[in-house]
């Protein structure tokens, strides 16, 4: 899976589980601040997930960790685009 695709597969899974009540004196639409929840909470996964694997690496899978890491870095990017 691509990372755009797992962006996309995050935010999609997550958009179920997120609640928003509107400000009324937000500006922003619903729709708008609930993208915004759902990005955030994806960001945060994506951030846990980079976290748990940079601290479990030994140095025999290292070329396998910087591609790992890589993934998850351009995941977080194409979160941040939606």
């Amino acid at each position: 899976m691509t990372p755009k695709e797992k962006a996309r597969e995050l935010t999609n899974r997550l958009s179920y589980y997120v609640s928003v009540e509107k400000d009324l004196n937000d500006p922003r639409s619903y729709q708008q601040v609930m993208t915004e929840n759902v990005k955030q909470c994806a960001l945060i996964a994506v951030n846990e997930i980079i976290k748990n694997t940079s601290s479990y690496t030994t140095l025999k899978e290292l070329s396998n960790w910087y591609s790992i890491i890589g993934y998850w870095e351009e995941v977080k990017k194409e979160i941040e685009k939606l």
